[in-house]
């Protein structure tokens, strides 16, 4: 889990102001489903907790559906003669300040412990840093697909955010 997280931390690095924050966002939507669907897989075949392991299953399976309807968007926006519109240099540097916001969320330690609680620690650090890139899309975006797509996203991070947030209280407090 360190591994993947360490590296969806590091492709919030590689960007340059003059590539256009709709194809940044649309690059990114597909690392960060990509990084969650890898934690999903660790969890779902070494995990202990079968709550945990059932919600990895449903991001799982959820990121290969999100992944298919971006593909379909990559192949529209790609086709000849269609193109992004241009960039503009304010838009790109709210969407690296977002991409440096998401940075220092995913530096955040977490504390060495069972794979189900680091799981749970780091899809949280995954679910703040990934509202701050849908949330700058919504506001800064110009593609109609790709704000589409990030306010679906914001709506299911926020929704999974909220069972992983139910499960580390649970975790922290156990109920006898």
């Amino acid at each position: 889990m360190r591994v993947i997280m360490a590296d969806l931390r590091d492709d919030l690095t590689n960007w340059s102001a003059l590539e256009n924050p709709d194809h940044i966002f649309s690059d990114l939507l597909e690392i960060y489903h990509e990084r969650a669907q890898s934690m999903a897989d660790q969890e779902r075949s070494r995990g202990l907790d079968p709550h945990l392991r059932q919600l990895a299953d449903s991001i799982r399976r959820r990121t290969l559906r999100s992944l298919t309807d971006l593909e379909k968007v990559h192949k529209r926006l790609h086709r000849p003669g269609s193109d992004y519109l241009s960039t503009s240099p304010a838009r790109s540097r709210v969407m690296l300040q977002a991409l440096q916001r998401g940075q220092r969320v995913l530096d955040t330690p977490v504390p060495t412990g069972t794979l189900d609680e680091e799981y749970v620690a780091f899809m949280d650090l995954y679910y703040q840093s990934g509202l701050l890139l849908a949330e700058t899309q919504i506001r800064n975006g110009r593609e109609a697909p790709q704000v589409a797509l990030a306010r679906e996203w914001q709506a299911i991070l926020r929704r999974e955010w909220q069972t992983i947030k139910e499960h580390r209280q649970g975790m922290a407090h156990p109920i006898p």
